[in-house]
């Protein structure tokens, strides 16, 4: 974790905290259970919009999952393996590809000035908005808006992830190496 997330963010948020964690599981899984019964069961206009508030509660669950494999569930490295096998299940994320292709790639380039997807604003940045910067910051950081930072903002189904996957699936290239910072070429 970065000095700067630390400042950020008081020292209560990364503390392990089971009832908190019972708590979201259980609200994510009956979210996900609720709404995809509704999905299946309800006329036309509205199995449509339970189908997109199931797709909503299986990224709680996927957000879940992934803190799961980080280890904020349980101190006992199996059982976080099962319960993140268990939560990211509903968004098809195989745990084992999850863990190389986030825990390895994405922090393992931590060390990098800034994380490409995520760039939250410092206090001093976010005094300095003007009203509709902050207000198009709050939209793009809240459970409903959080879409448009990904979409709108930071282009990432658009532009930014389909060249990465094509990038990484070439034949040639190393895995990875489309994330790998770029060492200027030795002087001649």
């Amino acid at each position: 974790m970065s000095v700067k997330s630390k400042v950020l963010f008081p020292d209560s948020l990364y503390a392990r905290d089971p009832a908190r964690w019972r708590f979201a599981l259980l609200r994510d899984a009956a979210g996900f259970a609720v709404f995809w019964i509704l999905a299946c069961w309800l006329p036309f206009p509205w199995s449509l919009l339970a189908g997109v508030l199931c797709g909503g509660a299986i990224a709680a669950l996927f957000v879940l999952g992934h803190d799961a494999v980080h280890g904020t569930y349980s101190t006992d490295a199996h059982r976080n393996a099962r319960v993140a096998q268990l939560l990211l299940l509903p968004s098809l994320t195989p745990v084992p590809l999850w863990k190389l292709g986030h825990n390895r790639i994405h922090h393992g380039l931590t060390g990098l000035p800034a994380d490409w997807i995520w760039h939250p604003a410092s206090p001093a940045d976010y005094k300095n908005m003007n009203p509709v910067e902050r207000g198009w910051y709050w939209v793009c950081r809240n459970p409903w808006g959080f879409w448009l930072y990904y979409t709108v903002k930071r282009r990432v189904w658009a532009g930014s992830l389909p060249a990465l996957w094509v990038e990484s699936v070439t034949p040639g290239s190393a895995p990875g190496a489309y994330l790998a910072p770029q060492r200027p070429a030795p002087a001649a």
